[in-house]
């Protein structure tokens, strides 16, 4: 079974792994958040029964429950909605698996004159392509009789014209 990889190299698998494990935490840290809040909370309700009469104690509890229950049924909306948007990013990312993106053709053709299948391949190579191009014997030798005759012209030392007739035989012999 083949598994296909994301562009930072992961696989699938890994990929939800790493979501799961970026959840829990995520998971921990609220619910440290919420352990500390009710700390918070237990200590000024302490604070409260000292200095309040029970029954406006009550009173102000009561409203303060009721805007609690509000604001988590908001958080819960939230996080129904991240929850959402994260399972539709996951079928989006294996909806886009299962497409192949089509390229457009490297070469557009604005002339009149058709193209060979070869042709539009060569030039589909790019402006920097250098085609393979086999050198004749007859063509080497002639290449070697010109160098010959234009390192003879120079008027430089014969030190020099053998410098120049190794480095044009190396050049000749690498390409």
């Amino acid at each position: 079974m083949e598994t296909s990889k994301f562009k930072d190299g992961l696989s699938y698998g890994e990929v939800l792994t790493l979501k799961r494990k970026t959840i829990k935490k995520e998971i921990r840290n609220l619910y440290s958040k919420l352990n500390f809040t009710n700390l918070k909370l237990k200590a000024v309700l302490e604070k409260m029964q000292h200095i309040m009469e029970h029954n406006i104690l009550q009173l102000h509890l009561n409203n303060i429950h009721d805007m609690v229950k509000h604001l988590k049924h908001i958080k819960d909306l939230k996080l129904k909605k991240k929850i959402n948007r994260l399972i539709k990013k996951e079928d989006l990312t294996t909806q886009k698996k299962e497409k192949k993106h089509k390229f457009h053709d490297r070469v557009f053709n604005m002339s009149n004159t058709t193209l060979t299948s070869q042709e539009l391949d060569l030039l589909g190579k790019g402006l920097k392509h250098n085609p393979i191009y086999n050198i004749t014997n007859k063509e080497m030798e002639k290449l070697v009789v010109d160098t010959e005759t234009i390192i003879q012209s120079l008027r430089t030392t014969e030190e020099e014209k053998d410098r120049l007739r190794n480095h044009c035989a190396y050049e000749i012999k690498r390409s």
